[in-house]
């Protein structure tokens, strides 16, 4: 075979092997690894949303992954809080288990719905999100990762 027919060929036909095993993969990984908490309506898309620990009367911590990450990054430090407060982590629009949302996906969209007073704690790189939300809602919000 000549080797200018096989450039084309394997031009085309390497993205189209690679889309059809990255559905075939996020099609098994959404039946095998169902959310561990639930799919909240925020109006144009859901959010995941991972509510542990109980009402102490206590701010709610709200825990946000930096970044690209997700929610399951907080599993240790959500179950040693939910033994004192109520706790939620959340993965952002396009992230984790939630589906994707509005764009731009920038901080003054991010910080929009938050309405809730809470604790938030944040990846140390990503604190302009929390400091909007403050300033936009005049919330009590504690800026910067749990210690």
């Amino acid at each position: 075979m000549n080797i200018l027919l096989l450039i084309p060929i394997v031009i085309i036909g390497l993205p189209i092997i690679g889309a059809i095993f990255q559905a075939i993969a996020t099609a098994r990984d959404k039946r095998n690894l169902p959310p561990p908490g639930q799919l909240t309506d925020a109006g144009a898309h859901r959010l995941h949303l991972h509510v542990t620990g109980t009402d102490t009367g206590k701010p709610a911590v709200i825990l946000e992954a930096g970044m690209a990450s997700f929610s399951s990054n907080f599993v240790w430090v959500q179950q040693e809080l939910e033994q004192v407060t109520r706790v939620v982590a959340y993965d952002r629009a396009g992230l984790g288990w939630s589906d994707s949302g509005p764009k731009p996906r920038d901080a003054q969209r991010s910080a929009t719905p938050r309405t809730i007073p809470a604790v938030s704690s944040r990846a140390h790189a990503e604190r302009e999100i929390p400091r909007r939300c403050a300033s936009r809602f005049q919330k009590p919000i504690r800026i910067g990762p749990l210690q």
